[in-house]
This record gives C-alpha cells, structure tokens and sequence, in this order.
C-alpha cells in the first residue's frame, strides 16, 4: 500500500523547514560570535595628474601640469581577526588644465582590498577598481574633445595607518589611480584630420583620512 502523495508533500516540506530554520541558526550564531570592524571616515587627497595619449599624436593635452584634488566618505570593513579589509565610498575628484581651462569635476565609487598589519601602527597596501562619472566639465574647444560620461579605473594604494584610541583612527597614503576607459578623444588632431586621441589619465596623490572605529 503505498504513501499518499499529500502525506509525502508534507514530509518534504517539514523536512526542507527544519534544513531553512538550522541554516538561519547556524549564520545568526556565526555573526553573533564573529566581532566585526566597521570604519566611517573622511578622505582628503591632493596631487598631480598626468594626461597621455594612446595613438602617439602631439596633442595640446598631452602634459602632467594638472592639479587634482579629491574629497572622499569612506567606509572600511574588517572581518574578525582578519588582516584585510573592504573599502568603499563616494568620492569627489576634481582635474584642472588650467592653461587650456579644462576642468573635469567626477564622482566616483571605489572598491579596494587593503591589507593591514599591526594594531597602534599598521603599514597597509591595497588595491582595487573605481567606477566614475562625470559631474561637470568645461573647455574652451568644445567641438574637439569628445569626453567619456562612464568610466573605469584601477588604483593602488600604499600608507600607514595610526590607531590613536580604540575608536580614532588616522591614516596617510599614496594613491595611484589609473584610467582603464579613457577621459576623452581628442578630435582633429594637427594633421591627422581624420583620427582621434584617445587620451587617458593617472592620478598621483597624498592623502590623509581620519576613521570613526566601531567594532560589533
């Protein structure tokens, strides 16, 4: 005599219930009991930038005369007794060419893994990527730049860090960000009528931060 089907529909779903219940169990008791760091800050950069084209054309913008400033809220997230942790954040970036008066204002989100060693002094490098859009820009030849609404990038990161309290934290850096999808594309170049400048950036700056520490 066999089951009814409805008895076994009843099993299977109990069954499946106790599995849901003991998994939810398990992941509530393992971020119970593992402490994680959690860090909210400010980030305040200053630096120069160097802007290169790809096709080997002499164009006006090819120079590392440009200022750059960036202003950051960070957030940084430590696993318990881990030695990395994940950076995130909203980013305000800010190139000049001030002979040409081209501006580019950006926001942009970075995604970085640093390594951190240490507990009152901590040396850290990391690295990772930046997705950046465009705010605002102006430049006086508007018909000859052809500028980027999206872009990618990847950065690298080396400092120290000082733990000042168990909540206050500040640390010092040097940045590297490289572009991957270009600024812009310059139009019309010299003699080259019909080709275009694909012109991209790196960003080398100082940095200071300053991390409000909560650990749960």
């Amino acid at each position: 005599m066999g089951v009814p089907s409805h008895r076994f529909n009843n099993n299977k779903y109990k069954q499946m219930k106790l599995r849901y219940i003991i998994f939810l169990f398990l992941m509530g008791l393992f971020f119970k009991l593992s402490a994680q760091q959690h860090e909210v800050g400010v980030v305040i950069g200053s630096g120069k930038a160097n802007l290169k084209d790809e096709i080997g054309i002499n164009t006006s913008q090819n120079t590392s005369n440009i200022s750059f400033i960036s202003s950051e809220l960070s957030y940084g997230y430590t696993p318990k007794n881990a030695f990395f942790k994940f950076n995130t954040g909203v980013n305000y970036s800010h190139r000049e060419l001030t002979k040409n008066n081209v501006a580019i204002d950006y926001i942009k989100l970075p995604l970085q893994i640093n390594f951190v060693i240490g507990n009152q002094v901590q040396p850290i490098i990391g690295g990772g990527v930046y997705f950046a859009s465009i705010l605002n820009k102006k430049n006086e030849n508007n018909n000859a730049l052809d500028f980027s609404l999206f872009q990618l990038g990847a950065s690298l990161k080396l400092g120290i860090g000082f733990l000042f309290s168990q909540n206050i934290k500040i640390a010092l850096s040097y940045n590297i960000n490289k572009d991957i999808i270009p600024i812009y594309y310059e139009k019309n170049v010299g003699k080259f009528q019909n080709e275009k400048s694909i012109v991209r950036g790196v960003d080398k700056f100082f940095s200071i931060s300053i991390y409000y520490v909560i650990i749960k």
